[in-house]
Order: C-alpha cells, then sequence, then structure tokens
C-alpha cells in the first residue's frame, strides 16, 4: 500500500524543530479560544487529543492539534473515542462538536437561528437547544448522502434531535475560499513527501485485471470514461512493479501522477487560480501536491488532453466525497523527465473546488483515450 504514514513521520519531525511556537490552524480556531477565554499553553506536541483539561459553560471542551502541533480542532466534547473510531473520517464530528460550541459563543453576533439559517444547517426534528443536552453517552447516528449532506441524529428517551448538514467544504473546515487556499499553499509548502521504487509495496487491496501486456489496478472513472484511476503494473520473477519508462509513457505518465512514483522527486512550477481572478505562481514537487492530496483523503483521477513528441498534457482531479470538493491540477509534463530527468512540470491548480462547480464540460473537453 502506499506509505501515507512515512509522509506523516516526516512532517511530524519538521515540526518539532520549525514550529516551536504555537499556532492555530484557522482563523477561527483562534476567534474561538479567545472567546471561550481558554488558557492554552505556549507549546503544544502535535497529534494531541485533549478532552479533560477545558471547559466553556460547564461543558468539557476538547481540543486537538495537527501533524503541525497547531490547533485544529476545539469543541464541545460530543462524542466518545468508540463513535469517532467508528467513522471513516472524524471531519464532520469535528464540524459537530465545533459548530455547537459556535452556537453558544455567538462570535459573529448572530443567534442559532440566524447562523443556522446562513449555513443552511436545518434542525429537521427535535429544538437546537437540544443540543445542549448532547453527552458523549447519548445515542447518536450519522447518515451521508455523498457530495450532497449529512444528518446527524440524537435520542432522548424516544424524542429525536436531527439536524442536516450541508456537505460544504467550507463550512465543514471553517474557513472561506480565500483562506483555504492560504491553507493549501501553507500545507503544500511544508509537505516532504517520499519517493522511489518501493512507494507501493503491497498489491493484495487491489482488483487487478489484464490489459495487453499490462496489469492494471485500481480502475475506476470520474466524469468520463477518459478521467480514470488506472494504475499500470508488469510482473517480472512473480513481482509486481510500477510502469515508469520512456517506452510506455501514457501509462508511466498515469502511475506517476496518481502515486507520485517516481525515481527522483519532479520539480513543478505551479500557478496557483485564486479567488477573485488572481494567480500566484508557487514552486513544489509533483509529489507534494499528490502528498497533499492523499492526507485530505482525496482518490486520485488523471485524464489525458494531448500528447506531442514533447510533452504530455492531462489533468489530475483529487475528489473528495466527504466534503464535496476537487481539487484540480492541469499539467504540461515534458517527456525528457522519463527519458533522463530533466524538465519541470508546468501547472495551473484550482483548489478546494465544490462540487457543484464542477461541470463535465470545462475540465473534459479535449481528453483523449
Amino acid at each position: 500500500m502506499i506509505r501515507k504514514h512515512a509522509i506523516i513521520m516526516m512532517a511530524v519531525a519538521l515540526a518539532a524543530i520549525a514550529n516551536a511556537q504555537p499556532s492555530f490552524y484557522t482563523k477561527l480556531h483562534a476567534k474561538i479560544a479567545e472567546a471561550a477565554k481558554l488558557t492554552i499553553p505556549d507549546t503544544l506536541n502535535a497529534n494531541i487529543n485533549n478532552d479533560s483539561t477545558w471547559a466553556y459553560n460547564g461543558r468539557t471542551i476538547r481540543i486537538r492539534t495537527n501533524v503541525y502541533g497547531e490547533v485544529s480542532h476545539i469543541g464541545y466534547k460530543l462524542f466518545d473515542n468508540g463513535i469517532i473510531d467508528a467513522y471513516k473520517s472524524n471531519d464532520i464530528l469535528n464540524f459537530i462538536e465545533r459548530y455547537a460550541l459556535e452556537l453558544d459563543l455567538k462570535i459573529d453576533e448572530r443567534s442559532a437561528a440566524e447562523r443556522m439559517s446562513v449555513d443552511k444547517v436545518v434542525c429537521g426534528c427535535g429544538n437546537i437547544n437540544m443540543l445542549r443536552n448532547v453527552r458523549t453517552n447519548t445515542p447518536f447516528s450519522l447518515e451521508e448522502k455523498q457530495r450532497r449532506m449529512f444528518r446527524a441524529k440524537w435520542d432522548f428517551n424516544g424524542k429525536e434531535l436531527c439536524i442536516t448538514i450541508p456537505a460544504d467544504c467550507q463550512l465543514i473546515k471553517g474557513a472561506n475560499a480565500i483562506e483555504l487556499e492560504e491553507l493549501f499553499e501553507k500545507g503544500i509548502k511544508r509537505i516532504v513527501p517520499i519517493s522511489g521504487d518501493e512507494l507501493i509495496d503491497d498489491w493484495s487491496m487491489f482488483n487487478v485485471s489484464k490489459a495487453g501486456d499490462f496489469l492494471v489496478a485500481n480502475s475506476d472513472r470520474y466524469l468520463s470514461e477518459m478521467i480514470r484511476s488506472d494504475i499500470y503494473l508488469i510482473e517480472k520473477n512473480g513481482k509486481r512493479k510500477l510502469v515508469a519508462d520512456e517506452k510506455n509513457p501514457l501509462q508511466s505518465l498515469r502511475n506517476i501522477m496518481l502515486t507520485g512514483h517516481f525515481w527522483k522527486d519532479i520539480p513543478m512550477c505551479m500557478t496557483l487560480n485564486q479567488y477573485g481572478y488572481k494567480s500566484k505562481d508557487i514552486n513544489v514537487t509533483l509529489q507534494q501536491f499528490i502528498a497533499y492530496c492523499q492526507q485530505e483523503g482525496c482518490k486520485l483521477y488523471f485524464g489525458v488532453k494531448t500528447r506531442d513528441s514533447n510533452s504530455i498534457k492531462g489533468t489530475l482531479f483529487a475528489l473528495n466525497t466527504a466534503n464535496a470538493y476537487n481539487h484540480v491540477l492541469s499539467v504540461d509534463f515534458p517527456l525528457s523527465l522519463l527519458k533522463d530527468g530533466t524538465g519541470t512540470i508546468k501547472s495551473v491548480a484550482y483548489v478546494y473546488i465544490p462540487l457543484h462547480n464542477i461541470t463535465e464540460k470545462f475540465f473534459t473537453e479535449g481528453l483523449t483515450k
């Protein structure tokens, strides 16, 4: 399997050196801490989950930090560890805990009803005031309709509280479009990815099928038949390896774009398309972009647009179904990279695009098999 843990562990090591001062992942986390008058120490370790030190309004507060030691979650302690472990993504549970605290704090001076109206959070049954009575042992269930919404339910001895939350990455993460772009830029620059022939060492978790001279793993499509997650393998002496050579440029490029597998870090001059018709050039590596998407739990798909003797152009989609967004990277990949490792990818990135803004025509026009 892909060794994401190695990426994270390297990030933690860097954090210990470079992040000596405490910080908050988003501006909202800082506002919540200030409004709740939480005394948070000057230094925090990475990956803490503290649910016993702080309180507000007589209720226990949970604070988490990320791999860089930044405060990445503040909210009421509404769920025990068993419930948290039962769900694939903690993002929505973090949101519910944080949102319950936000409604009490009234940071933007709106009432709970006004705030929920703006956020399109709907109380389908029960009363939102019942949220103040939720405890970690209150029976809870969570329903997800991918790319659309979440429905959280609590049972108070037969009386039900039901809250519907839109699958909106800005709402769930607590950051607007501009701040999400800033978080992306900060996050991608400090990732130290891994690369090499052993990046993927276990294919038992993949369905593998035969396709001509190749084996194809992880086959799936997104938006159209030309945007796929197919990974190409060859088998020699009973061992399966990724295709990565100049003789098979299309298969090799798909593998590189979907896994980051290559014998060296690939330099990339990336133009970050920003909110308000702005843009910014950033020099990173392709592997940093891929690692960032993997850490967020995105699934990667790639489609080829054009090919000539010098380069292949295509589009990489990083799909996050839980929070209903895409990262999209349009690339111009020089074939000299496959030949002798020289050259730089030129790319344009669109980050945290809500899925309802994704149109097949805009991103797939010109794609070829």
